[in-house]
């Protein structure tokens, strides 16, 4: 079977090695977002429709999950739009649930609809959901989202609030930085504040490192990017843009390894827990546990879809245990 709906799988800088599910067809939005790289909005909408029949995305992923499947760390509703718009996709989720349950699924929205009860829903089964935030103000969200007639700012940051009462997930939110637009000290505290009430998994920074729709867009300097990680701790904050690997973790250094490893000798801890308890990001722990890792002291493992890092055997028989 040719497949028309699904790619892949793709190495995702976030959710590993992923298969990605198309919902709807390019490029049907309520958002019209500067940074987007699927380009401009041509359909910009907030009416939930069956815009590609969740029966045809449904025998595609029969086909492949069915004969020798591919190595994938997760199925993720991602693609040329947004996924929530499918009205099918609740159908589609269940279905991958009864038949394969094995696999991790995930899910990638810009938030719009969330303030429906009936989109909530069909996320609820999802292992990860990311959505996204943007913006606190009115203003700072038109010039960056550029929604369609009638969604307010109010609505994403409403919708994420309710998503986050009722899911039991991991929930990793974005926030994609334009220098000068959202990342103004009066924007950078309401965000902060929001966090501390809805306590996502996981923040994610992001900037521009793909050709978007405007010219005007701009990626700040990492430094900028380091000083509003910064200003996030401690609650669990990362930054993802493809430069972060370019940083010089030199704060990662000021972290007490020793007492990692005592800590990760009581039990295991995920990222997130660590980068709390050592007020510090995501970004500096996996540069501390990538040297332990290398060092044969510690081992990063998955359970459900959670990842953790332990101390290994190894170490443990040094320990005399």
């Amino acid at each position: 079977m040719k497949y028309k709906h699904l790619f892949g799988p793709i190495l995702s800088r976030r959710l590993g090695m992923s298969l990605g599910v198309d919902l709807v067809p390019a490029k049907i939005c309520n958002l019209d977002c500067v940074y987007c790289e699927c380009g401009r909005t041509t359909d910009k909408t907030i009416a939930l429709d069956t815009y590609t029949d969740p029966d045809q995305i449904i025998a595609e992923l029969d086909d492949l999950l069915g004969g020798t499947p591919p190595q994938i760390d997760i199925i993720t509703f991602t693609g040329s739009g947004e996924p929530t718009l499918n009205i099918g996709l609740g159908k589609i989720e269940k279905f991958l649930r009864d038949k394969y349950p094995q696999y991790n699924l995930g899910i990638l929205t810009n938030s719009g609809l969330l303030t429906n009860p009936e989109v909530r829903q069909n996320l609820l089964g999802f292992d990860y959901v990311l959505p996204s935030l943007d913006a606190m103000f009115e203003d700072s969200f038109i010039r960056v989202n550029n929604p369609v007639d009638g969604q307010k700012c109010d609505d994403i940051i409403e919708g994420i609030r309710s998503f986050a009462k009722e899911y039991k997930g991991i929930m990793w939110v974005e926030v994609f930085i334009l220098p000068g637009v959202n990342d103004t000290p009066e924007e950078l505290a309401a965000f902060k504040t929001f966090f501390e009430k809805v306590r996502p998994t996981r923040i994610q920074i992001n900037s521009m490192d793909r050709p978007g729709t405007c010219t005007w867009v701009q990626a700040p300097p990492m430094e900028r990017l380091i000083e509003i990680e910064s200003f996030f701790k401690p609650l669990p904050v990362e930054i993802i843009s493809r430069k972060a690997k370019e940083i010089d973790f030199a704060k990662s250094s000021q972290i007490d390894t020793e007492h990692c490893i005592d800590a990760l000798f009581r039990r295991p801890l995920t990222p997130e827990d660590m980068c709390v308890s050592y007020s510090c990001s995501i970004n500096e722990i996996d540069a501390v546990m990538d040297h332990l890792i290398s060092a044969g002291r510690v081992e990063k493992i998955r359970t459900g879809n959670r990842f953790f890092y332990r101390v290994t055997e190894l170490e443990k028989k040094k320990r005399g245990l």
